[in-house]
Parts: C-alpha cells; sequence; structure tokens
C-alpha cells in the first residue's frame, strides 16, 4: 500500500495543479482507508500484543510492573492518538481540497507589483 499511495500522492498533486477533481477525491478516500486500517491495527497491537514487556527493561518490570506497564500504555496511547489525529486532519485537508476544487472556488494571485498592489 505504501507504493500506491505514493502514486495516488503524486496523482493528487498533479490533480490540484491542473483543476482534476477526481484525483484529489480519490485520494482523500485513500487516505480515509489507511487511516482506518492503521487504527485497526493500533487497536490489535494494545489488545493483543504485550506492549509494555517489549517496551519496558526487565529490572523495571522485577521492580514495579503495574506502575511502569500504567505509563508505558499511557504514553503509547497518548502519542498513537496525537499520530491518529494528525492522519484524520490530513485526511480532512485533502478532502475538503476536493471539495473546493468541486465547487470551482479558486483563489487568484495577483502578479507582484499588479493593480491589487499600486495605490
Amino acid at each position: 500500500l505504501a507504493l500506491a499511495g505514493a502514486a495516488w500522492a503524486m496523482a493528487a498533486c498533479f490533480g490540484t495543479l491542473l483543476r482534476v477533481e477526481g484525483y484529489v477525491r480519490y485520494y482523500s478516500f485513500f487516505l480515509v482507508a489507511i487511516t482506518a486500517m492503521d487504527a485497526a491495527f493500533a487497536l490489535v497491537v494494545f489488545i493483543s500484543g504485550d506492549l509494555c514487556t517489549t517496551l519496558a527493561h526487565e529490572v523495571l518490570l522485577e521492580r514495579e510492573p503495574l506502575f511502569v506497564c500504567v505509563f508505558v500504555n499511557a504514553g503509547a496511547a497518548l502519542w498513537a492518538g496525537v499520530y491518529f489525529a494528525f492522519e484524520a486532519y490530513l485526511a480532512y485537508s485533502v478532502w475538503s481540497q476536493a471539495q473546493v476544487m468541486q465547487k470551482g472556488e479558486f483563489t487568484g494571485l495577483f502578479r507582484y507589483g499588479g493593480p491589487a498592489l499600486r495605490p
């Protein structure tokens, strides 16, 4: 899927430059699907994977395993939440760019020294 993501990203870039809304919309659907698959994978890791024994050293687990595991799991959940929030925001921004392209609401830029800058 990583190779397909690079191809869809390039198509979406060209779609944005050439005002082809379909490529951008398909890339937004791709991003939503990838975000859902990443969330499902993270859920499987949190539920079935023993994250604490994988990340924490044995010496720490011998003394206070509950204390260490709570902080390891809380930290992993925090950073996973930050990652998924960022990934969802990226999917939303690509989707909203496709919406803008569908409606035809383009903001044109003025040339430097053009009529907007002259008194």
